[in-house]
């Protein structure tokens, strides 16, 4: 008898965690049917946790419609400066093209003949190079298309977020209304947790953006760099990427110092120099700003970065880490789904203590 009513469990267990892994699949791929939608939803949230403080400080002083006003004004100041800024960078690089034209004919002959002897006798649209003329307005037309698919996603996020607004301060009347009192407790430490850490990680990626910024700005004015100040803007943006973002801010700026130097002693400097910032900025200045709590395993951060990547393309990469927080500390709200927290989390994380216990058969 006891031997059935084992067997029978270990059923039930294996049907649990195959439903477990089907909703999964499941929830994946709606969030990657539904990303018009999703993806503006969840970063308009995001953005409203990064501007409330501004809005609880404007309340102290004025009335609710008029602070909610300029918190507005301020959102879409702010992100009316990073698309212009985008846009001015990449406008300026395309008109400079030209300028390049011989050098970059002259680099890809020196990397031709370097790579020759390992990939044969090369075609004859490989020997005549390129066409430079036609690289600029293919790169803007490339970033019109882009600007145009973001501006629908962006309509959005402005609606989610003025919307969301309005709706923050009557979030907890909502949870007490819908919850018992300990749930309530619960549900909204978690969420102001969830609050807390993103604000605390936005911080942080400013700032170590800035720093990382500067420090390439000026190291592209001491070795003579054109267009100083749009490498080191690209890579304060590309900090709010982590980990790839670094690598990926190594590329440009280093490619457009063997384009404009040649293979020399500047280019390695280039090279070496933003390669070294980042690295820095990464291993020692990022966990001491951050804190220990805010940590993840490093290859979560990878992962999440590039899954989130992948489901949302580029505004996934800007909020992966911060998905991944939240799911770390929703996971950690249960004592069934602690393993997931303590498992994506780094070696010195915490689980939190007196979190809600759930029985075996409620999952």
């Amino acid at each position: 008898m006891n031997n059935e009513v084992s067997q029978v469990q270990r059923e039930r267990q294996i049907i649990k965690r195959l439903l477990a892994v089907m909703t999964v699949v499941v929830v994946v791929a709606a969030l990657k049917i539904s990303a018009t939608v999703t993806m503006p939803l969840v970063f308009a949230l995001f953005l409203i946790a990064v501007f409330w403080p501004l809005q609880l400080r404007l309340e102290q002083r004025m009335r609710r419609g008029t602070a909610m006003c300029i918190t507005f004004l301020v959102f879409v100041g702010v992100i009316s400066l990073f698309m212009a800024s985008i846009w001015w960078s990449a406008e300026l690089l395309a008109d400079s093209a030209p300028r390049y034209r011989q050098e970059f004919q002259h680099l890809f002959e020196a990397l031709r003949v370097i790579a020759e002897p390992f990939i044969g006798s090369s075609t004859d649209a490989i020997r005549a190079g390129p066409n430079v003329s036609e690289l600029a307005p293919n790169f803007v037309l490339a970033l019109s298309e882009w600007v145009f698919s973001f501006s629908g996603a962006l309509v959005l996020i402005v609606a989610f977020f003025v919307l969301g607004l309005l709706e923050v301060r009557d979030f907890r009347d909502k949870l007490r209304h819908g919850l018992s009192a300990d749930e309530d407790a619960r549900w909204f430490e978690s969420f102001r947790r969830v609050v807390t850490d993103f604000q605390i990680y936005i911080v942080v990626r400013t700032v170590i953006g800035l720093i990382t910024g500067v420090l390439i700005w000026l190291l592209c004015l001491v070795v003579g760099l054109d267009f100083a100040f749009i490498w080191g803007f690209i890579n304060f943006l590309l900090n709010y990427i982590p980990t790839l973002g670094s690598i990926i801010g190594v590329l440009p700026v280093s490619a457009f110092a063997l384009l404009e130097f040649g293979i020399g002693i500047k280019a390695l400097l280039v090279l070496v120099g933003v390669s070294g910032i980042q690295l820095v900025m990464g291993i020692y200045l990022d966990p001491l700003l951050q804190g220990r709590q805010l940590s993840l395993s490093p290859l979560v951060v990878l992962f999440s970065v590039t899954f989130w990547g992948w489901l949302w393309s580029v505004p996934g990469a800007f909020i992966a880490i911060p998905i991944t927080i939240a799911l770390v500390i929703a996971c950690d709200h249960y004592e069934r789904t602690r393993w997931i927290a303590v498992l994506l989390a780094n070696s010195d994380y915490k689980p939190a203590n007196g979190a809600a216990k759930i029985d075996n058969e409620d999952l």
